[in-house]
């Protein structure tokens, strides 16, 4: 849930209150709270691991130009399917 829908939401409840209709701000309350309890968050740790293998590997495809481009085609190609593995951790 992003923070302009907290906001949203919020104003709201903020208007039911006015309005004499506590109880159905308390439920809009109770809703809101599971839903950002059940926000899921990417794993920092498992993101930031893949990224440093990515940068591996491409400091090492862009040093294998030097040697031989097949290789390093093959390894920088690799490093882009890690980056798009990386996006979904």
């Amino acid at each position: 849930m992003k923070n302009k829908d907290i906001v949203k939401n919020l104003n709201q409840i903020k208007n039911l209150v006015f309005e004499d209709a506590p109880n159905i701000a308390g439920m809009r309350i109770k809703w809101l709270i599971k839903d950002i309890e059940n926000q899921e968050y990417p794993d920092a740790k498992k993101h930031q691991i893949v990224s440093f293998i990515k940068s591996g590997f491409r400091i090492f495809g862009y040093g294998l130009l030097l040697v031989s481009l097949e290789a390093a085609v093959i390894l920088l190609i690799l490093s882009e399917i890690i980056g798009i593995y990386e996006e979904l951790v």
